[in-house]
């Protein structure tokens, strides 16, 4: 895919975080070298290649536009068996890869940053509240998370109750990375999980 590669890749990312994270996404940006008009050329190719019929929406597309990946594993679980596909992004979060479950045959079931190395997860504290981009969903997803909402495909939303049982935490993740936590105790209980 020659107009569509990681750089681009990351700026598409960005799109959707920019509606939380305007300063870091500037940010980023110029650490890229890019302008808010590459993002948006970004994102509008992405959107494109997904609307497209000959745009391959499992695995092979991802490798088309990411390259070689750098993990590529199948694990079996009690759902059956699921593969795993990892792959750096060179220009920014060093410390995260980009992940995609599928089925065996490449069909996408989950896509989103993950830390390098797993972490256990924690129960966040409301002060301070984490930074935006410190963590990504599996360091709060435990067992006492209230609500998952995945309405948006790029964005979950979390609810946990805080350290000092100051109230619940809603952490609003973009892509798996979190965007914002804040004091929230008007989550969703009849979908609690």
């Amino acid at each position: 895919m020659r107009d569509f590669g990681p750089w681009e890749f990351q700026l598409m990312l960005l799109r959707r975080m920019e509606d939380f994270q305007p300063g870091l996404v500037r940010d980023a940006r110029a650490a890229m070298g890019a302008t808010r008009e590459h993002q948006r050329a970004a994102h509008h190719r992405w959107q494109q290649l997904l609307r497209s019929a000959r745009f391959d929406h499992g695995i092979a597309g991802y490798r088309a536009a990411l390259g070689l990946p750098e993990s590529d594993a199948e694990h079996e679980t009690a759902y059956g068996a699921v593969r795993e596909v990892r792959w750096r992004l060179p220009y920014l979060w060093p410390d995260l890869r980009w992940c995609v479950l599928s089925a065996p045959d490449g069909t996408v079931w989950q896509s989103e940053l993950v830390q390098v190395r797993a972490r256990e997860p924690m129960l966040p504290s409301a002060d301070p509240p984490p930074e935006p981009w410190s963590l990504v969903v599996a360091d709060v997803a435990a067992q006492r998370v209230r609500h998952r909402d995945d309405t948006i495909t790029s964005r979950t939303v979390l609810w946990l109750p805080s350290a000092e049982d100051t109230g619940t935490l809603r952490h609003t993740f973009a892509w798996g990375l979190l965007q914002e936590a804040v004091i929230d105790d008007h989550h969703p209980r009849e979908r609690a999980g």
